[in-house]
């Protein structure tokens, strides 16, 4: 049997991927690859989703693809070179400097990889690390990175050394593209799903004051909207030629071409830049504005999740695109 090759369970139902349906990735991280927890996520599913294609990826599968690093890979640069990618962006400089009274060039600021194998680690594992908890005070998340505050020392990242681990030639994930049933969104897919596996006392880090969209995030990943779900889909679903599916054959890589912001030709590069290097900026009302590219078209507001339309996300890319060629 070739170990490169996806133990596909559903094939990817293209037929199903229109402009208007809201599709994304569900994927369960390797320690949590149970028979069980698939049983609970399946039931979850249950009237609120269908997936639109399901498989089984091994390690060496993971590996070939380089799944991991696609996906991690900003993260992964600044859990091995933290100062110098945070000073790249003011912005995230600022908001250490606000959160912890100090600035970014006089403060022992590590990547995770950095601090594990620094003197100053205190003896902690990628596990160890991965696992720590540390008050609110000493915690700040900026744009989808992180900085704990352990010691006298800011570990950016703290995640990434653990999770890079995780994924090796024996690790087993579950992949699904699911395709949100009219009148349910990924929100409620996701409570449904905590709401499962609470009941069921299993989740991790449950008689910590974690919040719950944190506490499912150890279980699996999930995209949080339109723009995540493009590249997660690029990343994790394969047509039958084993090969990763298209931007064009996701939902909003559709309406980018409706709308003529890419051509079929134009846009793969494009994007897989931005999917690697998600930080970036546009004008908004005339002025810079850091971003996220993964996280955005995802409105938080009043404990609620409203999620931008494809068209709304197509013109936030437009206009970041219109940025980095002025």
């Amino acid at each position: 049997m070739n170990n490169e090759i996806a133990d596909i369970l559903i094939p990817f139902n293209a037929e199903r991927v229109t402009e208007d349906s809201l599709v994304f990735s569900l994927y369960v991280r390797p320690e949590s690859n149970r028979v069980d927890y698939e049983a609970l996520i399946a039931k979850g599913l249950k009237g609120i989703g269908t997936p639109v294609f399901m498989a089984n990826y091994n390690g060496e599968l993971i590996k070939h693809k380089h799944i991991v690093m696609n996906h991690y890979f900003l993260h992964y640069l600044f859990a091995l070179h933290a100062k110098d990618e945070m000073l790249k962006y003011p912005e995230f400089c600022h908001a250490f400097e606000t959160k912890f009274g100090l600035s970014v060039k006089k403060a022992a600021v590590f990547g995770a990889f950095e601090y594990l194998d620094s003197d100053n680690n205190a003896g902690f594992s990628e596990k160890t690390l991965f696992h720590h908890y540390v008050f609110e005070d000493d915690f700040l998340k900026f744009h989808g990175h992180t900085v704990k505050k352990i010691g006298n020392c800011y570990v950016v990242d703290y995640d990434i050394p653990s999770i890079i681990k995780s994924y090796n030639t024996k690790s087993n994930i579950l992949i699904i593209s699911v395709c949100c049933c009219e009148g349910h969104s990924i929100d409620e897919l996701n409570y449904s799903l905590f709401s499962l596996f609470e009941k069921a006392g299993v989740l991790p880090g449950n008689k910590s004051p974690v919040p719950w969209y944190n506490q499912v995030k150890r279980l699996y990943h999930i995209s949080s909207g339109h723009i995540e779900a493009m590249f997660d889909l690029t990343d994790f679903t394969i047509n039958s030629e084993n090969c990763s599916i298209s931007y064009v054959e996701t939902p909003l890589g559709k309406t980018l071409i409706r709308k003529g912001i890419f051509s079929r030709n134009g846009m793969e590069d494009i994007l897989d830049y931005f999917k690697k290097y998600p930080l970036v900026y546009y004008h908004e009302e005339n002025e810079r504005k850091l971003i996220n590219l993964r996280e955005a078209g995802v409105v938080k507001q009043n404990g609620k999740v409203r999620l931008n339309s494809t068209d709304e996300c197509a013109e936030i890319i437009h206009r970041v695109i219109e940025y980095h060629n002025e």
